[in-house]
């Protein structure tokens, strides 16, 4: 072979890197790739029964809203159990399909019991909990709830709550006074039908999953409409029964598109970016997908409620020699109606929620307490545990 040959061979192999590697960069970043899953179908510790709900403190330590168990369990970064609480029932300290969490500016743990219609906050310590208050009880009067579900904190620690049978989306101050009541029922701009996720971003704008009309809204903390985005369908950039929202923390818009049984990622302005996961229990897939969260590192978990489990995924980085790089470029945008109108009510003196509860200590289990007890011997109480071992689950039988 003539070394005039060889030359035109490297060149053309050379340009055909090239080529590649514009078009990686020209990409975006791409679909997070799948770590790994806690939990499997059981009572036990580390085991789930339609798991809705998930949050991750500033630590990395993951919440599990254990929702068909009545149960909060907390797990380390690696997935190692660290302890357990909560039982059935409607008492301080038990749940009633217990559907989502959150983690306020200060660090403490907010459920969403919304079967019982309020919220309850707790406060984290080195191996247990300790309940502060109960906020909300059934009603639509302000600061009252029907179905309460997604729970979000702004940059201000205000709180946002996404009241689901009201159709409305509630802002609670601080000192737990209501501040504002967003939307009614409908399907016209900044109305709802069952809002099930709300978000912030670094701005203070909310953003709201309103399931029923399958599509996102953004506001201004004031509650002024921005801009929605969604239609109904199965393609890039529909949705199907939204049930969670949340910004990255590059600011993109990330929805859980339950009925569609995968995640999708936007600009904040609904242009679309890309999606992952279909229907199945294999790694990587889901199963009614219900809420996300995103630890301090980046790690974006999953509560998989049919599946049993909580899935957590690596965002990728687009240049292989500097991960802190990335380049991105506008993606396909998505039909989205254009901002017109909204109902924006507030409540005038900043009324009160319901009822506010004294801080009660959840009592230390035994130190010779059963690795694995039932869920009965659980009850409200703080439980450390020895060397437990969650199951890890990569490949499931179909449920």
């Amino acid at each position: 072979m003539s070394k005039k040959l060889i030359w035109i061979l490297v060149i053309l192999v050379l340009l055909g890197v090239l080529a590649v590697g514009i078009v990686v960069l020209t990409q975006g970043d791409g679909p997070p790739s799948y770590q790994a899953s806690i939990g499997k179908k059981g009572s036990q510790m580390g085991q789930f029964s339609w798991p809705c709900g998930v949050a991750a403190d500033p630590s990395g330590n993951v919440y599990v809203a254990d929702t068909g168990n009545g149960r909060i369990q907390r797990f380390t970064p690696e997935g190692k159990l660290i302890f357990v609480f909560g039982t059935t029932g409607s008492d301080h300290v038990q749940f009633h399909e217990a559907m989502r969490l959150a983690v306020d500016r200060e660090s403490n743990l907010w459920v969403s019991d919304t079967g019982n219609h309020r919220l309850q906050k707790f406060r984290i310590t080195a191996n247990g909990t300790k309940f502060i208050a109960q906020v909300g009880q059934l009603g639509n009067r302000a600061g009252e709830f029907s179905h309460p579900i997604g729970i979000a904190f702004d940059n201000q620690n205000n709180m946002w709550v996404a009241d689901s049978r009201n159709h409305r989306v509630q802002k609670f101050g601080p000192d737990g006074s209501v501040l504002l009541m967003l939307g009614e029922q409908g399907t016209d701009l900044g109305k709802f039908n069952e809002p099930w996720g709300v978000a912030t971003d670094n701005q203070g704008n909310l953003l709201v999953a309103d399931k029923g009309n399958h599509r996102i809204q953004r506001f201004t903390r004031d509650g002024q409409l921005l801009n929605a985005w969604g239609l109904h369908g199965k393609k890039d950039g529909e949705l199907d029964q939204p049930t969670d929202v949340i910004v990255d923390l590059d600011q993109n818009v990330i929805v859980v598109d339950s009925g569609n049984n995968r995640l999708q990622k936007f600009s904040p302005q609904g242009t679309y970016m890309y999606r992952w996961g279909k229907k199945g229990d294999m790694a990587g897939q889901f199963e009614q997908p219900q809420q996300a969260a995103q630890g301090p590192d980046g790690t974006i978990y999953v509560a998989d409620s049919k599946n049993n489990r909580v899935c957590s995924f690596q965002p990728r980085t687009v240049n292989p020699f500097d991960s802190s790089q990335e380049v991105k470029v506008p993606g396909r945008p998505v039909p989205a109606p254009t901002a017109t109108s909204t109902d924006t009510r507030i409540e005038p003196g900043g009324a009160t929620p319901g009822s506010v509860q004294e801080e009660t200590p959840v009592p230390e289990a035994s130190p010779d307490a059963s690795p694995e007890p039932s869920p009965a011997e659980v009850g409200g109480e703080e439980t450390p545990l020895g060397e437990p071992s969650p199951q890890e689950d990569t490949q499931r039988s179909r449920l």
